[in-house]
């Protein structure tokens, strides 16, 4: 290929990080999700990601009493469902509670 046969090079405007954000927050304490049961935390954010199992969600998430920051992922459909619909329609943060319901997870 000649000098005159090549693309011109472009330098793009936008980073990877501007059009997919990190959305785990590595620095964030993870709380195990039988821990996060059955109590009352704010939902700050929440990323989707890909697993063996299907979509899951990484919660983020603080304690109202305390204002301890930590991160909890639920593989659960109907948490994943209710809270890509939370977020989608820019309602977050929101109060919450996780739930056991028999062979099901749910987020109130």
């Amino acid at each position: 290929m000649t000098e005159e046969e090549r693309p011109p090079i472009r330098v793009p405007e936008q980073r990877v990080g501007d059009v997919v954000p990190a959305g785990l927050w590595p620095d964030i304490p993870q709380s195990d999700l039988k821990e996060t049961l059955d109590m009352e935390i704010v939902v700050q954010d929440c990323a989707f990601l890909m697993g063996d199992y299907g979509e899951f969600v990484v919660i983020l998430y603080f304690m109202p009493d305390t204002g301890e920051v930590y991160t909890v992922a639920c593989g659960g459909q109907v948490v994943v469902r209710k809270l890509h619909d939370c977020k989608k329609s820019g309602l977050l943060p929101l109060k919450a509670k996780i739930i056991k319901e028999a062979r099901y997870y749910d987020i109130l």
